[in-house]
């Protein structure tokens, strides 16, 4: 969705590819589909071969799960490819 709306504002693809640190091929196809498709052409097509046994919302939550903790590069990949979170934590009461 990032993508659909840094085109939207009239960005080149290279520079919304830079800005959202992924390939300029990836922002083409985005914006390919949602040219030819509209709104449903933001969906994620399916992908052959085995199907998916966990939800994206299972993801999120493992994610956000760990992230407090395990502030390793591929968390923080995770969430550079998807400007749409913004975490904040609060730090956790410990009386004793």
């Amino acid at each position: 969705m990032a993508t659909f709306l840094a085109c939207a504002e009239g960005h080149h693809s290279k520079v919304v590819a830079k800005r959202l640190r992924m390939s300029q091929v990836t922002v083409c196809k985005w914006r390919g589909r949602f040219v030819r498709d509209r709104l449903d052409g933001l969906y994620d097509e399916p992908r052959p071969g085995t199907p998916r046994q966990i939800s994206d919302e299972q993801i999120e939550q493992v994610i956000m799960d760990n992230y407090g903790t395990h502030k390793t590069a591929m968390i923080r990949n995770w969430f550079a490819k998807r400007p749409r979170f913004h975490v904040h934590f609060t730090p956790t009461y410990d009386p004793g």
